[in-house]
C-alpha cells in the first residue's frame, strides 16, 4: 500500500500529496471500484466531486492512523480528471485519534438529496432520520434515506496555509493559479465579501475579488518551523489546540446546486443576488470550485428552495407560470409544515 509506506517514513510535520485519478470510481461510476479499492460506499449525487474527496481523505487518515500518525487537512480540490488532497502530519497516538474521530457516515436522503453527517456514538438508534432536517421519511413510505461512508466530516481547507500560498503565487508571478486559490479562501472562510488586497513589502493592490487579507509579516505565524527536535512536541500540541478551534468554525459540509433545485416555469435569480440573500437571512455562504453554480452554505435545504423561490420570477408562459405557482405554494406549505413541527 503506498499510503501506508509514505506516512510510515514521513517526518513529523511533514507534508503528503495524494493525487488519484480514478475518476470512474471517485465519481460513482463504478460504485463496486469505489467499495473495493477506498472501502467506501457511495452514491451519485449533486454534490459528488466533494464526496469523492472526502472519500480519498477518509482513506488517507485511516493509513495514517495505522502508523500512531494524524493529519491536518491543508486543501483538497477535484479539477478536470483528478482529485489532490494534500495534508501535514501529525505525529502521536493522541493526534491519531483525533483524526479517525473525524471519519463518519453520511446519511443521505435519496428525494430532497439532503445530506447530514451521522452523529458520534455506537449506540443502534431507532430511527436515525430524525437526524435529517427534511421530513421526507414522513412523507414517503418506505426507506427514504441511504447511509454513505466512511468519509472524512472535517475541515477541507487550511485558511493559513492557503493565504501563504497566494502570497507566493502573487511574488512569483503565477497568475493561473492566483484565482483558484482565492476561490478556496473564500470557500474556507465561507464568505462572499467583494474586497481583497494584498500588502505586499514594495506595493498595495486592491482588486474586486472574493476577501482576503494578507500580511506579509505574519504569513510565517501560520506554520510550523522546527528546528530541533525537542520542539516538536510543543508543535504537535499546538497543531492539536489550532485543529479543536477550527472545529469550532469549520465551513459548512457539501453545496448545493442552484439549478437543480429551482423551480420549473421560474427564472432564479442571479448567482451573487442569491448568495447575499442567504447571508442577509443570517447563514454562512459561499461559492465552491466543486460546481460553478454551486453554493456551500450552513441553510438547510428547506430554507434555501424557500429563498431561492422568493427571489425567483415567473416566465409567464401561460401553463408553465400555474405550474410554477402551484410549486411555490407546495414549497411554502413545506416550509410551514417543518415550522410547525419544529415548534411542536
Amino acid at each position: 500500500n503506498y499510503l501506508d509506506a509514505a506516512f510510515r517514513n514521513i517526518r513529523n510535520l511533514g507534508i503528503v500529496s495524494v493525487t488519484s485519478t480514478d475518476t470512474s470510481s471517485l465519481y460513482s461510476k463504478a460504485q463496486h471500484v469505489a467499495q473495493r479499492h477506498y472501502g467506501c460506499n457511495i452514491i451519485r449525487t449533486e454534490y459528488y466531486k466533494e464526496l469523492a474527496a472526502r472519500m480519498v481523505l477518509a482513506a488517507v487518515a485511516r493509513a495514517a492512523a495505522r502508523c500512531n500518525k494524524g493529519i491536518e487537512v491543508l486543501f483538497a480540490v477535484a479539477l478536470e480528471h483528478f482529485v489532490l488532497v494534500q495534508v501535514r502530519v501529525l505525529r502521536g497516538p493522541s493526534s491519531a485519534d483525533d483524526t479517525v474521530k473525524k471519519i463518519r457516515y453520511l446519511i443521505h436522503c435519496q428525494w430532497c438529496e439532503e445530506r447530514i453527517f451521522k452523529r458520534e456514538g455506537n449506540m443502534i438508534e431507532d430511527n436515525p432520520y430524525w437526524q435529517l432536517p427534511c421530513n421526507c421519511h414522513n412523507q414517503m413510505t418506505g426507506k427514504t434515506a441511504v447511509e454513505l461512508g466512511p468519509l472524512w466530516s472535517g475541515s477541507l481547507f487550511s485558511t493559513g496555509f492557503l493565504r501563504r500560498m497566494l502570497f507566493e503565487a502573487v511574488q512569483y508571478g503565477l497568475e493561473d493559479i492566483q484565482a483558484l486559490l482565492k476561490t478556496l479562501i473564500c470557500e474556507a472562510e465561507c464568505t462572499t465579501l467583494k474586497q481583497f488586497s494584498i500588502h505586499a513589502p514594495s506595493s498595495q493592490s486592491k482588486q474586486e475579488e472574493c476577501g482576503v487579507f494578507i500580511k506579509t509579516s505574519d504569513a510565517a505565524a501560520d506554520y510550523y518551523i522546527v528546528h530541533e527536535k525537542r520542539k516538536s512536541v510543543d508543535v504537535n500540541q499546538n497543531g492539536a489546540k489550532r485543529q479543536k478551534l477550527e472545529s469550532n468554525a469549520e465551513q459548512p459540509a457539501f453545496y448545493y446546486n442552484v439549478h437543480r433545485h429551482s423551480i420549473k416555469g421560474m427564472n432564479m435569480p442571479k448567482l451573487n443576488k442569491f448568495l447575499q440573500s442567504l447571508f442577509e437571512a443570517g447563514y454562512r455562504v459561499s461559492r465552491t470550485h466543486f460546481d460553478p453554480m454551486g453554493v456551500r452554505t450552513n441553510a438547510p435545504l428547506m430554507q434555501f428552495k424557500s429563498i431561492l423561490v422568493k427571489y425567483s420570477l415567473p416566465t409567464y408562459t401561460g401553463g408553465q407560470a400555474d405550474g410554477s405557482l402551484q410549486a411555490i405554494e407546495d414549497v411554502q406549505a413545506g416550509t410551514e409544515g417543518d415550522f410547525a413541527e419544529e415548534n411542536i
